[in-house]
């Protein structure tokens, strides 16, 4: 429910960023008689990453050579997230041994999880050309490719610029190669099953590749543990969630329990917000405000302020108003170096809505005017799709506070962004806000406009993969309870 920061408050956004789990291989040889590589490796296999890292250190003293000490004090690193460490260790590794094609994989991933994508795909060719059946390698190369080309993910039935395209079928390729050595490699299909899904949207073809992935359960958790088996099922309800039809959301909901039992939360509780099902999404946002409070080591794309703004706002549709009002202060409290302008506009904007459902009209009114200054200061960044997002959103405040002229006049601004680029950008927000401009002049009687705002808005939702969301407004035409979609997903 959460929105992500800066420009990932979209479904499409947030999914681009999650990745399948990647494989660190150790060099170890368990005949080793140094007796520091052996109490760093039991330290490192303990998950005492800092301490495997002293033991390591030690043993390089008299040992300055150790080729394997230097990989795997590299891998201790990697664990702690300390990418620059660890790939000047592995950078070492390779200096007193050039055909370590185990170090070159490994420095490879550091390059990748430090946002050094080129680098990374030259490190696993090389350990490819060292090692030509090194299917880690090839795997890993082709999470590379498939990062190289996720912003092709809206263009689906245009020709895609060529460097894009061939980012793509490189990936095919490297999986499908993995896949030839290892007939079980499991992640492979899963890589596949991510690549057609970014692919413009191939959602057949990649929920095939993810059921063969899911098909070799057992076997993913015994070579690659819970957490590799937790995001393909992250990553296969985020497919079927991009369907938006109602069987394919409760088929995402479905993946997404399995995934958040094995510590992965995707978007479940987005699904779940969807599919009306409020109470499913709070349990699993809860479980996910948990890991972010308690587990240092746990890895999400959104931060703990944007998690309980997301539960915030399932409070706020439970008309639970008093835990929905502790949450939006927690998240206008929680400070980060990333803070977020745009989630504390929501929350200011929600706890207007809050206030005013409880009668608190003078306090709503302040906390939509702070919502107000909030978006205001980003309606003029040359960023097109973030000024469009912060004019739809601050219509909305004016909507609520009864400035159904400034309302109008926000959506239309926000239209009129998107609509000479549509469909290439904001292919959402352009439908949304034509929705939204429906629902205001519904509010003020003008059922004409109105119905030919959402006529336009459900061919575009239509036309775009988002089904459901039109479906939604002709479901609420039908019973007239039109002004209810001003708060519903996405918000």
């Amino acid at each position: 429910m959460g929105e992500n920061k800066k420009n990932k408050r979209n479904l499409i956004g947030i999914i681009l960023v999650i990745l399948i789990g990647i494989v660190v291989w150790s060099m170890v040889n368990s005949q080793s008689k140094w007796k520091y590589e052996k109490l760093g490796i039991a330290e490192y296999e303990d998950g005492n990453y800092t301490e495997a890292i002293k033991y390591y250190t030690l043993g390089l003293e008299p040992y300055p050579s150790n080729t394997s000490i230097y990989n795997n004090r590299g891998l201790s690193h990697f664990k702690l997230k300390e990418y620059k460490k660890a790939i000047s260790d592995y950078t070492k590794a390779i200096e007193l041994k050039p055909d370590f094609a185990v170090a070159y994989c490994n420095r490879g991933l550091a390059y990748f999880k430090s946002g050094q994508t080129s680098k990374a795909i030259l490190d696993f060719t090389k350990a490819i050309e060292l090692d030509p059946k090194h299917v880690d390698a090839y795997y890993n190369r082709g999470l590379c490719y498939n990062k190289a080309y996720m912003g092709i993910f809206y263009d689906a039935g245009k020709p895609f610029p060529k460097e894009k395209e061939d980012a793509f079928q490189r990936a095919l390729a490297d999986f499908d190669k993995a896949l030839e050595l290892d007939p079980g490699y499991a992640l492979a299909f899963a890589g596949k099953g991510s690549a057609y899904y970014r692919h413009g949207g191939e959602y057949n073809k990649a929920a095939e590749e993810f059921n063969r992935a899911l098909k070799l359960k057992d076997d993913i958790v015994k070579r690659w543990g819970k957490d590799a088996l937790g995001a393909i099922y992250a990553n296969t309800g985020r497919n079927y969630a991009g369907l938006e039809s109602v069987d394919a959301l409760q088929k995402a909901s479905s993946c997404y329990d399995k995934a958040a039992a094995l510590g992965k939360f995707g978007h479940g509780t987005w699904v779940n917000g969807l599919l009306r099902d409020y109470n499913k999404a709070l349990e699993i946002q809860n479980k996910k405000i948990y890991h972010l409070e308690n587990d240092p080591n746990f890895e999400y794309h959104e931060s703990l302020g944007s998690a309980y703004a997301g539960r915030g706002k399932l409070y706020y549709l439970l008309d639970q108003y008093d835990k929905a009002e502790a949450d939006f202060l927690k998240a206008l409290a929680y400070d980060s170096p990333d803070k977020d302008v745009y989630i504390n506009a929501k929350a200011h904007r929600f706890l207007g809505k809050i206030y005013l459902k409880t009668g608190k009209e003078q306090n709503a009114r302040k906390e939509f005017n702070k919502a107000i200054a909030l978006y205001t200061s980003k309606t003029e960044s040359k960023i097109k799709n973030v000024a469009s997002i912060n004019y739809k959103d601050r219509g909305r405040c004016y909507f609520n506070i009864g400035e159904y002229d400034k309302a109008i006049s926000d959506f239309e601004k926000a239209i009129a962004l998107n609509a000479p680029s549509y469909p290439k950008e904001c292919p959402r927000v352009y439908p949304m806000a034509l929705k939204n401009l429906g629902v205001v002049y519904w509010k003020i009687g003008n059922k004409d406009k109105a119905n030919e705002c959402f006529k336009k808005a459900i061919k575009l939702f239509e036309e775009r993969g988002g089904a459901y969301f039109g479906e939604e407004i002709k479901a609420a035409l039908k019973t007239g309870d039109v002004l209810k979609l001003l708060v519903l997903h996405p918000s």
